[in-house]
């Protein structure tokens, strides 16, 4: 092989090689601008998704609406400049691949913030029910409200629990705050407020393990029989 011939080759082999350099930084920059993508394009989705559980579209709120305008018009220009081969590492600098991103972004954080605007009316349209311990302090003593409350202070909790998200967590957030308000509601509608009084004091007295027949007067038991607690009571001797 003579010398012109070693140059050819030596040639040959260098270009070989900044070829295969030049299509290893665009395999690279190819994945960093898909893995750029893949975040924003997660995003945006989840947005979506967690608008459409309270049957919020993106084409709903105007300013989102106004950016995915824009945002398509940059990305099929995106599209086509990646169709037509151009070289993918130019879109790192490129101020369309750039508005591409941030659009999205935007939009989803938009669509989010919208989002939150509306669950919070959502969650402002439902009656807020009162707390335990202030609905205890109104209803009577007697064993079958503090059956009732200690069932409402479930649905109360989990009212609370839905009603203080900022955001709403699933697809069934909506229907399950309606549902713990009317189980709230329901609650409450079992409740006494008024009993004698006699009756008040002969129930704090068997809480408190001190009822005697005295506390057991006749208006006390005409109430017990008419609300068919006789046979829950039995009477003992504190000396047996």
């Amino acid at each position: 092989m003579n010398l012109a011939e070693q140059c050819q080759q030596a040639r040959s082999t260098i270009e070989a090689l900044v070829i295969a350099q030049q299509r290893q930084h665009q395999r690279s920059a190819l994945r960093e601008r898909t893995a750029e993508w893949d975040k924003v394009r997660v995003d945006w989705a989840k947005a979506v998704e967690q608008a459409g559980w309270i049957n919020l579209r993106p084409e709903s709120v105007p300013d989102c609406a106004r950016i995915q305008l824009a945002l398509r018009g940059d990305a099929r220009e995106a599209a086509k400049r990646l169709g037509d081969m151009q070289d993918v590492a130019s879109l790192a600098l490129d101020p369309l691949w750039t508005r591409l991103l941030q659009s999205t972004g935007k939009a989803a954080d938009t669509l989010r913030a919208a989002t939150l605007v509306t669950w919070r009316a959502w969650v402002e349209s439902t009656e807020r029910p009162i707390e335990p311990a202030a609905l205890r302090a109104k209803v009577a003593s007697i064993p079958a409200n503090r059956e009732i409350l200690k069932r409402y202070e479930q649905v109360h909790a989990a009212y609370i629990r839905l009603a203080t998200q900022s955001l709403p967590r699933s697809a069934d957030d909506a229907a399950a705050l309606r549902a713990a308000e009317a189980a709230c509601n329901e609650e409450m509608s079992g409740l006494s407020y008024d009993v004698p009084p006699a009756v008040e004091v002969f129930f704090r007295a068997v809480d408190g393990g001190k009822a005697t027949l005295a506390n057991l007067t006749p208006e006390v038991l005409q109430w017990l029989r008419e609300h068919a607690q006789l046979e829950h009571y039995l009477i003992r001797s504190k000396h047996a």
